[in-house]
């Protein structure tokens, strides 16, 4: 459904960045067309903001979560909970002969920065083809705060940014429900 993915993946990172920024009532966004190459335009008092919006999601070293992707492992976590059954986070969650497997596992949490780490890259690579002039970049990763939440985020993200290499946009901004990093 086109309409939930712009939900999802434009509306929500720009509320949520809404709500971080405190911005007035009378401030208002627009949400481009699609294949435009901006997103969305916030406009606050008399200053525009043009967003192009992407999402990130950790990317463990295990060749099944890098193929699948974080959104198919939420859908299949979904599937589950629907179902009244236990839903572990993290990459142990596949489908095998038809029926969905998730089980619990420990693991340290300098894996989970370095798959946070690679999802970052990842995101800021995608996006190398836009015209990103006069544009910020906003990655949503939903959960980094939950996942890394023993973790100084803002080094964290700062120097997964600086690895990503030069990107074509003016600045770049990660956020998540409850942190909200730019530079």
């Amino acid at each position: 459904m086109p309409w939930a993915k712009r939900r999802n993946e434009e509306l929500v990172p720009i509320l949520l960045l809404a709500n971080r920024k405190n911005l007035d009532d009378g401030d208002e966004f627009k949400l481009m067309c699609e294949g435009h190459r901006i997103d969305v335009k916030l406009y606050t008092g008399s200053q525009t903001t043009q967003y192009q919006i992407t999402l990130a999601y950790p990317q463990w070293d295990n060749a099944t979560q890098r193929t699948i992707g974080g959104g198919y492992q939420d859908h299949l976590r979904n599937e589950l909970l629907r179902c009244a059954q236990p839903a572990f986070g993290g990459n142990n969650i596949r489908k095998e002969n038809g029926a969905i497997v998730s089980k619990p596992h420990a693991r340290d949490i300098r894996d989970d920065v370095d798959a946070w780490r690679h999802g970052w890259i990842d995101a800021i690579k995608r996006k190398q083809a836009h015209d990103g002039a006069g544009a910020t970049l906003l990655i949503y990763a939903r959960l980094i705060g939950f996942d890394l939440i023993d973790v100084d985020l803002s080094e964290v993200v700062s120097r997964a940014v600086s690895n990503a290499g030069a990107n074509r946009f003016e600045r770049v901004c990660v956020l998540d429900q409850n942190f909200c990093w730019e530079a």
